[in-house]
């Protein structure tokens, strides 16, 4: 699997179903591991309206879990949050 996994998400990738396995698959490892190794990057707001069963999923757990805005792929600092990032 992966170390860590950074979705694309957006209107379009939100009906993949290669995108839909991806995500199951690293929820899985993040159980397995306990820690964290998905890192959703958000182009547009398509994950928090869509009804996609594994989206609800993502946004139900936006306590533990941060949605990347898309700009934010520029800054310095989210290779040190992603690196450091763990489950609370």
């Amino acid at each position: 699997m992966h170390d860590k996994l950074l979705p694309i998400l957006s209107e379009n990738s939100i009906c993949s179903g290669w995108v839909e396995d991806e995500v199951t698959k690293a929820f899985a490892e993040e159980r397995d591991r306990k820690q964290p190794v998905l890192f959703p990057v958000c182009i547009d707001d398509a994950v928090m309206e869509t009804q996609e069963p594994w989206a609800r999923k993502l946004r139900d757990q936006l306590r533990h879990r941060t949605l990347i805005p898309f700009a934010a792929l520029r800054s310095s600092s989210l290779r040190r949050s992603v690196t450091h990032c763990e489950f609370q």
